[in-house]
């Protein structure tokens, strides 16, 4: 392929905004139709992590977010409760955070999920779907936001969750 007509596809598919890992272990076809786009570093924010530093990173393309418009617009005052809803977030020694809810609970890697917390927060929880290792799931759903773990799930208002989220970014950072 010509770098003329790589150029002429590069425009003809739409600007990519946000890479992110994929929570599934293949690469999608929007990454694929998306590759010549990727180069431009500048337009797009990304976000990758290997969980054991071996295999390779999987990516998605997001569209933008018509709420992204809006971040930073309102003052987030971080909740240091380390609990929103019925889940409760906690530090186990320096390498686990334990996510408690009323009928169970699961541990998931610290590192990672801090950065994943970092993500969430800079983009006011505005990153659609996102899966943490041991099942917890954080779903936005525009004003509210679904918090989901293997036998619990709970829609919250979405500055609670972005407030309690940031108190812990705060306390563990």
């Amino acid at each position: 392929m010509s770098t003329d007509s790589a150029r002429s596809t590069a425009s003809a598919t739409p600007e990519p905004v946000l890479v992110r890992p994929c929570p599934r272990r293949h690469r999608p076809a929007a990454f694929e139709l998306a590759r010549p786009c990727c180069r431009a570093v500048e337009d797009i924010a990304h976000r990758t992590f290997s969980g054991d530093g071996k295999r390779r990173i999987s990516l998605e393309i997001l569209e933008r977010n018509p709420l992204w418009a809006n971040i930073g617009n309102t003052p987030v005052v971080p909740n240091d409760s380390g609990a929103v809803g019925g889940f409760r977030f906690d530090a186990e020694g320096g390498e686990n955070v334990r996510i408690s809810w009323p009928d169970g609970s699961l541990v998931t890697p610290r590192h990672f999920f801090v950065r994943g917390l970092a993500a969430l927060v800079a983009y006011e929880m505005h990153l659609e779907h996102n899966e943490f290792e041991g099942g917890f799931i954080v779903h936005d759903l525009g004003a509210e936001v679904r918090l989901k773990a293997p036998s619990h799930e709970e829609t919250l208002p979405g500055s609670e969750v972005l407030a309690t989220f940031d108190g812990l970014l705060q306390r563990w950072r």
